[in-house]
């Protein structure tokens, strides 16, 4: 009589069981059910993405870039290396104009050449020799001392701005505020993703903001004496051309790689679900 009920017992357990299991599978599905929808709404607003270069934005960038060059912390990407961000920036923006100039010089090297070879001058066509291999091995270690501290500066300012958002991102509300309002899509995305790639692009960015008005006036200033106003107004005519390509054309990629990067935040989500669930869900679907 005891096995009896206990049979009469366990079948509403594992009534109840199922049931539960029922209602978190019908949750889970709900969940990836949603993200999916949004990720089909981001790409039926796929278009409305684009690149725009707004000015009022540069204090937004400044204040960005204050707070990457403020990391304090010594010894990262190098064991031993105690020289500040700031510091190594310097050297690397110093870095970037020797690189520039050791180029001009390379350019200049060819011409040598044909001089030693149409007048058969062996001492000008080894001392063209020795130059361009000198000038080839200084560009190589430039190179791979301004890859050096590309490196170390991407690393300070990626670990000085992770630790920066993550101190605003685990305040008292936020992460609550961000999730509801959905102003940014994904969080944890945006703070891993966008911080690194900043990080490996602003410097190069800054230094070739401060290099490029140098070498514009310069090499003008070099055509205008050869050619004429003929050459700097003609490479200005293509440049004007350049960018207006480029404006028309920028939007449509980074659209889709906007899209792209969204939709990877919105499929980890979608596919975060406990494994016991997924398979119950495969079984269900063969």
């Amino acid at each position: 009589m005891s096995g009896h009920d206990s049979k009469k017992d366990s079948v509403p357990q594992s009534e109840a069981s199922s049931n539960s299991l029922n209602a978190n599978a019908a949750k889970n599905k709900h969940t990836s059910k949603t993200a999916g929808q949004n990720v089909l709404s981001s790409y039926a607003g796929l278009q409305s993405y684009q690149f725009n270069i707004k000015f009022g934005d540069v204090g937004k960038l400044y204040k960005v870039i204050s707070i990457a060059l403020s990391s304090k912390e010594k010894g990262v990407a190098t064991e031993g290396m105690s020289l500040g961000i700031i510091p190594i920036s310097i050297l690397l923006f110093l870095g970037f104009i020797a690189g520039e100039f050791v180029a001009y010089f390379v350019g200049l090297v060819p011409s040598d050449f044909y001089l030693s070879l149409v007048g058969v001058d062996k001492k000008l066509f080894d001392k063209t020799m020795l130059k361009s291999a000198f000038l080839v091995l200084l560009s190589a270690v430039l190179v791979a001392v301004n890859n050096l501290f590309s490196g170390i500066v991407q690393a300070k300012s990626r670990l000085s701005l992770s630790s920066y958002t993550q101190n605003i991102y685990i305040k008292k509300h936020t992460l609550n505020k961000l999730v509801l309002e959905k102003k940014i899509d994904n969080p944890d995305q945006r703070i891993t993703q966008d911080i690194d790639k900043l990080s490996a692009s602003f410097m190069k960015v800054i230094s070739q903001i401060f290099i490029s008005p140098v070498l514009v006036v310069y090499y003008s200033v070099r055509t205008w004496k050869i050619t004429g106003y003929i050459g700097p107004v003609s490479i200005y005519i293509f440049f004007v051309i350049g960018v207006i390509l480029s404006r028309l054309l920028v939007p449509m990629i980074s659209s889709k790689v906007f899209y792209q990067e969204k939709a990877e935040g919105y499929y980890r989500s979608a596919i975060y679900i406990p494994s016991f669930t997924a398979r119950y869900f495969i079984n269900l679907n063969i």
